[in-house]
C-alpha cells in the first residue's frame, strides 16, 4: 500500500485506523448452524451468494438494507419481512462520504 499510496507507512497505519475505528468486524464463524441453516432456507431459490448477508442480518437482529429488488421481493415471498430498501437514505450517505474532508494526521 505504501508503495502504490506513496505514503510513509505511519501515515497509512493511521489511515487505516481511522476507517476501521467504528467498524465491528464479524467473523461469519461466530454464526449458528441454525442462523446459516434459516438463511440459506431464505436465499436458495433467489440468489444464494447473498447467504452470508442474511445470515448476518439474522445474527445481528437487525435490517436487510440492499438496492437489489429481486433479492427483497425473493426474502419476503420466502417469509423473511426485515429487509429496507432506501435508495435516497444510501445516496445521502455516499453523498456525505465521498464531499467530507478527511484530513490524515
Amino acid at each position: 500500500m505504501a508503495k502504490i499510496s506513496k505514503l510513509p507507512v505511519d501515515k497509512i497505519v493511521s489511515a487505516e485506523y481511522f476507517i476501521t475505528r467504528e467498524i465491528k468486524f464479524i467473523s461469519e464463524e461466530q454464526f449458528s448452524e441454525d442462523i446459516w441453516r434459516s438463511a440459506y432456507n431464505l436465499v436458495k431459490n433467489v440468489d444464494l451468494d447473498d447467504i452470508a448477508f442474511v445470515a448476518l442480518s439474522k445474527h445481528l437482529r437487525c435490517k436487510l438494507w440492499t438496492g437489489v429488488g429481486i433479492l427483497i421481493r425473493g426474502l419476503i415471498k420466502n417469509g423473511f419481512k426485515n429487509t429496507s430498501k432506501s435508495s435516497r437514505s444510501l445516496y445521502a450517505l455516499m453523498l456525505f462520504i465521498c464531499t467530507s474532508t478527511v484530513s490524515i494526521v
